[in-house]
């Protein structure tokens, strides 16, 4: 009988002991999941404080822009600022889209670079002019394409096509297409454009200059310059 109560007694201890380490295992959990909520809460106004605080310094108004342009070794400073286009006195906001949109006309219309980093900022020594340090990786200036045709029932009609380009010619964002069509028994004919979008000097638009050469069958050369503006 007395090793039965022993038995019991130690029984009764081990259960309640457990039920202590559930209690507390609960005890733990709910404490951790209030520590979680709060910091959530904390988190979640801590990011409208700073969305708050964002949009009041994006509304603020400035009244002159400076341009830092860094690794453009043949994109000129003022094609760069001209295209970026950035119009003073305006609001931080406004002058960002027009830092945003001038970046992605230099990278997609006019191909001269490949991707930008524009870190936006206000002068330490005077809150109503606005700093953009712009750095830049030029686009590849060459570019080049062959193709080649032929007749299956006549190997002697022959025919390539030769593409040269060459983008951004004088920093300008200027594009210069060099193409020749060549031929076995064919009229053989070859061709240069230059485009220009804007001339930083005059602010003249120069459309295109083109030499063509065509050689018929017989050898005689017939030679035609045209230009148009």
């Amino acid at each position: 009988k007395t090793l039965k109560l022993r038995s019991s007694f130690a029984t009764m201890r081990k259960m309640r002991s457990a039920e202590q380490r559930v209690a507390m295992s609960y005890e733990f959990e709910d404490l951790l999941n209030n520590l979680r909520d709060k910091k959530q809460k904390s988190e979640q106004q801590t990011e409208s404080q700073r969305m708050k605080k964002l949009n009041q310094i994006l509304r603020q108004s400035v009244k002159s822009f400076e341009l830092n342009v860094t690794g453009n070794t043949v994109t000129k400073y003022d094609f760069i600022r001209q295209e970026l286009n950035v119009s003073t006195p305006n609001s931080i906001d406004n002058c960002s889209l027009e830092i945003f949109d001038g970046i992605n006309r230099l990278k997609d219309e006019l191909e001269v670079i490949d991707n930008a980093n524009a870190v936006i900022d206000i002068a330490p020594d005077d809150p109503s002019k606005l700093i953009c340090d712009l750095s830049v990786k030029e686009r590849s200036r060459l570019t080049a394409s062959i193709g080649a045709s032929h007749d299956a029932h006549a190997l002697s009609q022959l025919n390539g096509q030769l593409s040269v380009g060459v983008r951004n010619l004088f920093g300008g964002g200027e594009k210069l297409d060099i193409a020749a069509d060549l031929g076995l028994g064919t009229t053989s004919q070859s061709g240069s454009s230059l485009a220009r979008k804007n001339s930083l000097e005059t602010g003249n638009v120069i459309a295109d200059a083109s030499t063509h050469r065509d050689r018929d069958q017989g050898g005689n050369n017939d030679d035609r310059w045209r230009t148009s503006s």
